[in-house]
């Protein structure tokens, strides 16, 4: 009797789960802009909103890797930025800290120091000032407390991240990492070209997805989200041309000449290039040698456009900190804490959204649960 009581409860529960709508959440890249995700989730908490799917790029993988995992926000805070989180990323000696050159030489591996940091890394041919091999082994340790290695171990919410296939004059290619191991994926996510050694996973050389896709809500969607919570810490507005005028009438010929001035070289230089760029970009596609045709036409721009528009406003809770004066290089405690507070106000201004998407979600009145951190 028992048996069949739990069975029947477990078989509600299944069905009651597969009624609702699906949530998704997207975290978008940012480097140490990522102290705001942190926050805005936090705040998020407080309304039990069940998160079936997270896609994340950059340092949005990172953050989507352990929270689809069951890292809370104030697990993730303490890990990001309660900790010396520059050295972590740069891999940085602190034995090395006060010699202003070291080289070390171990097997095939030569690495140049200075004050420290890696330098310069051939490692496997690899090119790369940095190897943040120390975060790929974190995040790994991270994961594999909670039972995850590779991509189907995830539970009940299901986690993806982008990468770039970069062959610099042959493709620039989108790669949406869902299978084998999660913590090689997220390191290849974040790997900002040049800056950090590319990961090679199925014989592609994978760079930061955020040079095709900084914000993967196509991704989710694709996942099967029906509602979606998304966190862009891009700043400014992105257009798909950052011209504001163009030669290709007679009234841009007189507008330029009405510009022309104390800015005149400025002006004559930006319109050169604009029209250096804009032929180019007529005799190249997109597809074509590599980074030259990525350079020329910046699909991640268009990507990044089409993304917002996948879903109806009332279906979508959009976050977007601003973080005036923070970069992906903030990685200061001080300017870790200040985007983590600016994330958790920013959260706290879409409450009555959020208020929404709990009911929906979970098919009830619920209310949200009141913290210290409010």
């Amino acid at each position: 009797m028992k048996r069949l009581l739990l069975s029947s409860l477990l078989l509600l529960s299944f069905l009651c789960a597969m009624s609702r709508p699906r949530v998704g959440l997207v975290l978008g890249g940012g480097g140490a802009k990522g102290a705001a995700q942190i926050g805005a989730l936090k705040y998020i908490e407080r309304y039990d909103i069940p998160i079936d799917y997270i896609a994340g790029t950059s340092i949005g993988s990172v953050i989507g890797s352990l929270y689809a995992a069951g890292y809370k926000a104030d697990e993730l805070e303490q890990l990001l930025c309660d900790r010396p989180l520059l050295g972590t990323l740069t891999d940085r000696r602190e034995d090395l800290r006060y010699k202003p050159f070291i080289r070390t030489v171990n097997g095939r591996d030569t690495l140049n120091y200075i004050f420290g940091f890696p330098a310069l890394n051939f490692r496997r041919g690899c090119i790369g000032l940095l190897s943040c091999d120390s975060v790929e082994h974190i995040i790994d340790s991270l994961l594999s407390r909670k039972g995850i290695t590779d991509f189907s171990d995830y539970g009940r919410t299901k986690f993806r991240c982008v990468a770039t296939d970069l062959d610099f004059f042959k493709h620039v290619k989108e790669a949406d990492l869902h299978q084998g191991n999660v913590a090689k994926a997220v390191r290849a996510s974040m790997a900002f070209p040049v800056v950090i050694k590319h990961q090679e996973i199925d014989h592609q050389h994978l760079v930061d997805g955020g040079m095709m896709n900084n914000l993967p809500i196509d991704v989710v969607k694709q996942m099967g989200a029906e509602y979606v919570i998304v966190i862009d810490l891009q700043q400014g507005t992105i257009t798909v041309d950052d011209e504001e005028l163009r030669l290709e009438s007679l009234f841009d010929l007189l507008s330029l000449v009405k510009d022309l001035g104390k800015d005149f070289a400025n002006t004559i230089l930006s319109k050169a290039l604009s029209l250096g760029r804009q032929a180019a970009a007529a005799l190249i596609d997109a597809d074509d040698l590599g980074i030259i045709g990525w350079a020329l036409h910046r699909p991640d721009k268009q990507r990044y456009i089409d993304n917002q528009r996948l879903y109806p406003a009332e279906n979508i809770i959009y976050l977007h900190p601003y973080l005036p004066g923070r970069n992906v290089a903030s990685f200061g405690q001080e300017a870790l804490r200040d985007m983590y507070d600016r994330g958790h106000q920013e959260a706290k201004t879409h409450k009555d959204e959020l208020r929404r998407m709990m009911r929906r979600a979970n098919g009830a009145m619920r209310q949200p649960r009141h913290g210290h951190n409010t």
